[in-house]
């Protein structure tokens, strides 16, 4: 992991909010890889060699979405604390999904900037703290 600005892997098909929440993160003082869906997240991880210490994804993106591609990330490589969101409704069957995910929590977009940084901050905590 990065000790000087955590690295956020921000997975989502929505060019905006990419470029949006990227932005605000940044600004918030995090360092960021972008990838436009779950394919290209684990790409992403591969040449990160696994330095990343928080995983941002959309549910819903086609292709790979984010809860097969955390799947698919958590078992191949290391338990990264991960956020899931969407901007529309939530599915009983996702909910099952995630809340059986160790370290991961579920937010609604559009984001509040501060209720996600305090987020982030704690995952990155709780993961650091069972290292």
């Amino acid at each position: 992991m990065n000790k000087d600005k955590p690295v956020i892997l921000l997975v989502d098909d929505e060019p905006d909010v990419i470029v949006g929440t990227g932005r605000a993160l940044i600004e918030t003082g995090y360092r960021i890889i972008e990838a436009r869906n779950g394919f290209e997240g684990l790409r992403a991880l591969k040449l990160a060699d696994n330095r990343v210490d928080l995983i941002l994804t959309d549910i819903r993106m086609p292709g790979m979405n984010g809860i097969e591609f955390i799947q698919a990330q958590r078992a191949s490589g290391p338990l990264i604390p991960v956020i899931f969101y969407t901007g529309g409704v939530f599915y009983r069957d996702e909910v099952d999904h995630i809340s059986h995910l160790p370290r991961s929590i579920f937010m609604y977009k559009p984001f509040d900037i501060d209720a996600l940084h305090h987020d982030i901050q704690a995952l990155i905590n709780l993961s650091q703290a069972a290292v």
